[in-house]
């Protein structure tokens, strides 16, 4: 098989994570702003779809802009989706002053110690998640940051556990990617109130506190992220060490800045996804009627 080859936007002149944020990312800030939140360039319908979920305090359009490096790289390989969370909330960590202009801000779940409070809020991600999944999915792989990633863990457990043959409508994932993930996941409901054989008093979620993500995970870490002890306990204690792969730089509670490291982790999008097969089986028809691999 032939190493797929990958393209990127030109490098910023500054290594500086936050002048890099602000001058080669705002042609992107702008365009952004007045795009539809997912677009699908033309002849790429039957590429595969990743589902990407942003961190606390952020948005839907403010994660495409910060996404937007890797998806140039993947472009030709995968489809991206970005959905808001469910709660609206004052800007993140980072937000402020870039996304001024970006209102309003959303998170997945909030600070609350009510355990009936934290279920409903569970619900209320499962529900936004299979909206989209029913409008859009199914979804091959599903890319969190910061708090997105306790999602992203949450699903995954959730995914398992139904392909083990549980009720309940999966997702489809096969893949995940944390980038500067929080701890603990979220558990997540494996049934939502759409699905019929959803009983009242049934136990409706993992037990997360026995459970590994046996699903292929890639863990993007910044050594100087204020979060990277509860990254590296999110992966310790939650991933199988045979399905996982770690990805540091240079940087803190951010995304991979540089070309270099931006590469590193679309190989690494791109090996997880062909070990499983998926490059050899899906096969593409091209405009003049021929096929070839879709990688």
């Amino acid at each position: 098989m032939n190493a797929a080859k990958l393209h990127f936007p030109p490098e910023s002149k500054s290594e500086h994570p936050t002048l890099a944020f602000t001058i080669g990312y705002t042609a992107s800030y702008i365009m952004i702003s007045s795009m539809n939140q997912n677009t699908t360039p033309k002849n790429q319908d039957h590429l595969p779809k990743i589902l990407c979920l942003h961190g606390g305090g952020a948005s839907a359009a403010i994660f495409r802009f910060q996404t937007r490096k890797i998806q140039y790289a993947l472009r030709a390989h995968f489809r991206f989706f970005f959905i808001d969370g469910p709660i609206e909330s004052e800007p993140g960590p980072g937000i402020l002053p870039y996304f001024a202009g970006m209102a309003p801000y959303h998170r997945w779940v909030s600070y609350k110690n009510d355990e009936a409070e934290i279920k409903e809020e569970a619900e209320n991600v499962l529900e936004t998640i299979m909206e989209e999944v029913e409008r859009e999915g199914p979804f091959v792989g599903v890319i969190g940051f910061s708090q997105g990633t306790r999602i992203v863990a949450g699903l995954l457990l959730r995914e398992q556990f139904l392909n083990s043959g549980n009720d309940g409508s999966a997702c489809g994932f096969r893949f995940g990617v944390l980038a500067g993930a929080s701890y603990p996941p979220v558990r997540i409901p494996f049934r939502h109130t759409r699905d019929s054989s959803r009983a009242s008093g049934d136990d409706d979620t993992t037990d997360h506190n026995h459970a590994l993500i046996h699903i292929p995970t890639i863990h993007v870490q910044g050594i100087q992220d204020f979060v990277l002890l509860q990254s590296r306990r999110l992966l310790e204690h939650y991933c199988d060490v045979q399905s996982t792969t770690l990805l540091e730089f240079e940087g803190g509670h951010h995304l991979p800045v540089s070309l270099e490291d931006n590469k590193k982790l679309a190989d690494m999008i791109l090996d997880v996804w062909h070990r499983q097969g998926k490059g050899e089986q899906e096969v593409r028809t091209l405009n003049n009627g021929t096929t070839e691999p879709g990688f």
